[in-house]
């Protein structure tokens, strides 16, 4: 949910600064309570960022990459390399 409320502020509301916001701020809390959607939506913050820059972010992909190695989250490993460079195009 908390993804899509940043899309919305990104694209429709022209706020990008409320979005990350709101982003880190769940991004903190779910850390702590439920690591699954921490890494799905720390994924989505990551695809926000770089729609927002124009370019990948190697180093905050590799982060979750490894983040995800650890808690056996092959899902999330496999989409965050996907765009790593020396890793393809997703």
């Amino acid at each position: 949910m908390e993804a899509a409320y940043a899309w919305n502020s990104c694209i429709n509301e022209a706020n990008e600064l409320a979005a990350v916001a709101r982003l880190d701020s769940a991004l903190r809390d779910l850390r702590r309570r439920d690591v699954d959607h921490w890494l799905r939506l720390e994924l989505e913050a990551i695809r926000i960022e770089e729609f927002l820059s124009g370019c990948v972010s190697d180093q905050r992909r590799q982060h979750l990459v490894d983040e995800g190695g650890f808690y056996c989250a092959l899902g999330i490993v496999r989409q965050a390399a996907c765009r790593l460079t020396g890793h393809g195009t997703a």
